[in-house]
């Protein structure tokens, strides 16, 4: 099934963080490492989804979250942009298809 790329909805930023921290925690212990993030309260995300709703992004496949992203625009046009792929699944596979195809969005 296709990748579907949406704006984020506030209900379902704390889902995305556990997944973010599981991802992290995941890459973290392949490598030898202890779990190393601990899932915290989107109070950030909500403040940014509230401050700028454009920039935050939901890619979901079958109904389920495979990754998320994040932009902000700073001033006069400094952009951050930070794509967090959900790579807690060994078969994510090729992790460019997680990319939205929005050349203006990085």
């Amino acid at each position: 099934m296709a990748i579907l790329y949406r704006p984020a909805r506030a209900d379902e930023l704390q889902e995305t963080q556990e997944h973010i921290v599981r991802s992290i925690n995941d890459l973290c212990e392949r490598h030898g490492f202890g779990p190393m993030a601990t899932v915290r309260t989107p109070e950030f995300q909500l403040f940014s989804l509230g401050d700028d709703p454009g920039g935050l992004w939901t890619a979901e496949e079958d109904g389920q979250l495979v990754g998320s992203a994040f932009a902000w625009t700073c001033g006069d046009g400094m952009r951050i942009a930070f794509p967090m792929l959900l790579m807690s699944s060994r078969a994510f596979g090729d992790w460019s298809r997680y990319l939205p195809r929005n050349p203006g969005f990085m």
